[in-house]
């Protein structure tokens, strides 16, 4: 697809900072329409207003045009399946699909690596459930931070997820073992089979099979080098490695989890939201058409609504309408008629000319009351 969000490659530190306060801002507006949504069902009422559906939708805009909603998009690489599809994904689309599964992530590894005091490592050493929530003060307790290159790391985190092919990832599980036997004195528990008779040899010289490994793992690391060094994905501005990062993705991550807890709390709300919402949609194309006298039973064109006094923001609505797979226009125009199937025009036009005779008669019955 065509992305119009900005690479979190070219962020610099001004833009990570804005994106933390925008998407604390975009939580904020989420937890706004659970509390709508909360009214409607704590008073199990069957309707939500018209204007409690315009505020609803004026905090979904404001998150869809905000620099936290595109830098979440891009943290949890949301965007549309069709390769021709251009722009970003629309929140509703959005709250639909996430699920707690999907993790944040950066185009790069990130995760910072100290050596800590004695005292501390000990802790972690006792191996118990408490051991493991141990936490640390990198300042005080931090003796030093390891610094990798990040092309490496990049290459090793790679292989490790198998992005390469499960045979670049079986040579480095072999080697890694390999290693860790020859470092510990473990070396007693390998053995060589024959593939041809099954037979074992316990004659084993550890570090001829390292060289061998390490022979193949090379060719494979040499490859997928330059297969990173062409992605050019590492960030130009702020160091990878950054806290800065780290800070922006817990924030994306406490966005995600505002959204999800939206849907499994409100879920039936947010279908009646949907419902209602599209119902007053299809009544102001309705009525676009009434008072242009348009063909009552055609859909409008899309150039012909953008001529019209209040088309465009009736297009902008129609194209965030969903339907399974199904997106924008064609639902809309499917949607109007069904709607107008269920209102059919001579219902509405006796409607519409009923309430212009009251609204004659209540002038004419004012009048008479002044010459009184």
């Amino acid at each position: 697809m065509t992305s119009n969000l900005k690479l979190l490659k070219e962020y610099t530190y001004k833009d990570i900072d804005e994106s933390i306060l925008s998407l604390i801002s975009c939580t904020e507006k989420i937890q706004a329409i659970k509390g709508i949504l909360y009214i409607l069902k704590s008073q199990n009422s069957e309707k939500l207003t018209r204007t409690l559906i315009e505020v609803i939708n004026k905090n979904i805009e404001e998150i869809e045009a905000s620099s936290g909603y595109d830098s979440f998009l891009s943290i949890f690489t949301l965007t549309f399946a069709e390769d021709s599809a251009v722009g970003k994904p629309d929140l509703k689309g959005v709250i639909s699909f996430i699920e707690k599964k999907h993790n944040a992530s950066l185009p790069w590894p990130y995760q910072r690596k100290f050596i800590y005091k004695d005292e501390i490592e000990t802790k972690y050493q006792e191996l118990t459930p408490e051991s493991f929530k141990e936490k640390v003060n990198i300042i005080s307790d931090g003796l030093y931070e390891i610094k990798f290159d990040d092309l490496n790391e990049a290459v090793k985190e790679e292989i490790k997820f198998g992005t390469y092919g499960p045979r670049v990832q079986e040579i480095f599980d072999m080697w890694i073992s390999l290693k860790f036997n020859e470092s510990f004195g473990e070396d007693k528990f390998i053995g060589i089979n024959d593939p041809k008779s099954s037979q074992n040899s316990s004659d084993v010289n550890i570090k001829s099979h390292i060289e061998d490994i390490e022979k193949y793992l090379a060719v494979y690391y040499k490859k997928i080098l330059e297969k990173q060094k062409k992605l050019n994905r590492f960030p130009k501005n702020v160091e990878s490695s950054s806290e800065s990062w780290m800070n922006l993705v817990n924030e994306a991550i406490t966005f995600k989890e505002e959204l999800i807890s939206l849907k499994e709390q409100y879920k039936k709300e947010l279908t009646k939201y949907n419902l209602e919402n599209t119902d007053f949609l299809m009544e102001d194309i309705r009525n676009l058409v009434l008072e242009n006298n348009l063909s009552p039973y055609e859909f409008p064109t899309v150039r012909k609504m953008q001529s019209l006094t209040g088309g465009s923001g009736l297009i902008k609505r129609c194209n965030e309408l969903r339907d399974g797979n199904n997106k924008g226009m064609a639902v809309a125009r499917e949607k109007y008629l069904n709607y107008l199937i269920k209102n059919p025009i001579q219902k509405l036009e006796v409607f519409e000319k009923e309430k212009v005779e009251g609204n004659t008669y209540q002038t004419e019955s004012n009048t008479n009351n002044s010459d009184d």
